[in-house]
């Protein structure tokens, strides 16, 4: 089942066994093409699953680039800066499907936070 799409400002999405149409959690991960080293920069979770994530990163490095405001009318976040950098810079940037989430089983809100410890404990 793995699919990789690519969207119009260059952000990759590599869907590996999950399926996109479910509520699911992502990484997204900095390639460095000389070095080949991978950073993930954000772990995230998707409601609505991955048919619209690629498209409001897109619309939000877009709208930053061209000095509006951000979609949700407040400010960019963070990571909105450090992909637009990454992109500049020449880095690929990939938005990695990590698993699926059954609401009616668990938070997906709970299940982000535990994502986000397992990585930073990794790199601790």
């Amino acid at each position: 089942m793995t699919q990789n799409n690519c969207s119009p400002v260059g952000f990759e999405l590599q869907t590996g066994s999950v399926y996109p149409s479910l509520p699911l959690l992502f990484r997204i991960i900095v390639v460095d093409p000389i070095s080949d080293t991978r950073s993930v920069i954000y772990v995230g979770k998707s409601d609505n699953g991955a048919a619209d994530l690629l498209a409001k990163y897109d619309n939000n490095i877009q709208r930053l680039r061209a000095d509006r405001s951000a979609r949700n009318g407040k400010r960019f976040r963070q990571v909105h800066w450090d992909l637009d950098k990454a992109l500049k810079d020449g880095k690929s940037v990939v938005f990695e499907l990590v698993r699926n989430v059954d609401p009616a089983t668990e938070s997906i809100a709970a299940a982000k936070i535990e994502l986000q410890r397992a990585h930073t404990a990794l790199h601790d």
